[in-house]
């Protein structure tokens, strides 16, 4: 499941193939202790995710049109967790695996913002595209 990411900071367009390393993943903090849009947690609700609604927290600002809720909540201590849920491991390899890839919140479809943000938590595909990175390409 190697996903080209195609994106946009301040006029500066990058693209990334993620090597599935999990690092967003577990140590990325707005993405582990993150906020889900309305349009996410509708989404959800849409496709019946009760699996993905039950780690939502309470909703954030109520009254505004930028409202975002907590995500990855533990249902039974209702503590934010350590990682992310639906992050797996496959097998013997070091390779991690989405379990709700297709609809994962909006923050984890647009994480990195830039390839700084991505560096600094050693994404090797983000590394590979600065400057000095190893087989930086196009």
């Amino acid at each position: 499941m190697d996903e080209e990411k195609d994106a946009s900071k301040d006029g500066k367009e990058f693209s990334i193939v993620c090597r599935r390393c999990g690092r967003c993943c577990r140590g990325a903090t707005q993405l582990v202790h993150g906020d889900a849009t309305i349009q996410d947690v509708a989404c959800w609700i849409g496709e019946e995710r009760y699996d993905i609604l039950q780690w939502v927290g309470p909703m954030i600002v109520p009254d505004s049109e930028d409202a975002m809720f907590d995500v990855w909540v533990n249902p039974k201590t209702h503590d934010f967790v350590k990682r992310c849920p639906w992050l797996r491991r496959q097998g013997g390899s070091n390779l991690h695996e989405c379990m709700i890839y297709d609809v994962r919140p909006a923050a984890c479809r647009e994480w990195p913002r830039d390839l700084a943000e991505g560096q600094k938590l050693g994404c090797p595909a983000c590394k590979e595209k600065l400057p000095g990175g190893a087989g930086q390409g196009g």
